[in-house]
């Protein structure tokens, strides 16, 4: 038995106009009347998630920067809060300078940037989180963040990403959510172990959960959940690690996953 539904947002729930349909919120209302709890599991900043989420009209959790804050959106009071600490922020800001890493860090729900470059990141979050721009990060002093997001050319990425695993993986986390992303979180947290924290604050099991993806930081959601669920449009390394894989993409798929596997309708 399903309890608890965990859903990334982009390009998971969320359709190719980045809107939630009438559709999912009408059967995210479905799952809600039969006591089923519901989640987005994110790389978004809290703002940023709670304005999709309230757009579906059902009471719901947020696990923000990839599970590095976990709120309750009836109590708007964090249950789980961690982050990366100012002096490892320094280091890795030190490798992004000498690899001209494009990076945002996040204080207060507020997006730090040096100066906004929408041509490197067009961030979804700017939507309903503020910015501000600090000038030289090496300027600034260094703050502890929930995440650090890494933007560069996709064919960089996975190299870049692994020479950051090797010098600072005993102390961070390191994921992609686009093929022009990295995005660093505290160690040991990652999208599954937010979805453990949030049952077991819920009294419930992760196998009861369905959870549902589309990018290789999904993998620790799926993982921890009793049904990991991709999206057509999932990444191959996603879809490998599901155990389901859905026909249709993004917020289809998502529906679908909803009809087929929680409400069981199909």
């Amino acid at each position: 038995m399903i309890r608890l539904i965990a859903t990334d947002i982009d390009n998971t729930l969320l359709d190719t106009n980045a809107e939630v349909t009438g559709e999912t919120a009408k059967l995210l209302q479905a799952c809600a009347r039969r006591g089923i709890a519901f989640a987005v599991a994110t790389g978004r900043s809290f703002h940023s998630a709670e304005g999709i989420a309230e757009k579906i009209g059902c009471p719901y959790y947020a696990l923000c920067y990839n599970g590095a804050l976990i709120a309750d959106s009836s109590r708007r009071k964090p249950i789980f809060a961690a982050c990366l600490k100012a002096e490892l922020v320094k280091e890795i800001l030190a490798f992004c300078r000498q690899n001209r890493l494009y990076v945002q860090m996040y204080e207060n729900d507020t997006i730090i940037v040096e100066k906004l470059d929408l041509s490197r990141h067009p961030d979804p979050d700017l939507a309903f989180a503020s910015h501000k721009e600090v000038g030289d990060f090496s300027l600034y002093p260094p703050f502890p963040t929930p995440k650090m997001l890494l933007a560069d050319d996709p064919e960089r990425i996975p190299a870049l990403e692994n020479e950051l695993e090797s010098l600072f993986g005993r102390e961070a986390c390191f994921s992609q959510s686009a093929s022009h992303l990295i995005e660093v979180t505290p160690l040991g947290i990652d999208k599954g172990t937010g979805l453990e924290k949030l049952c077991a604050h819920l009294g419930i099991e992760t196998s009861e959960c369905a959870a549902f993806g589309d990018n290789t930081n999904d993998i620790p959601l799926l993982a921890a959940a009793g049904l990991g669920i991709a999206v057509g449009n999932a990444v191959e390394e996603l879809k490998n690690a599901a155990d389901i894989v859905t026909a249709g993409c993004r917020n289809e798929g998502f529906e679908e996953g909803l009809r087929r596997f929680v409400l069981k309708t199909e």
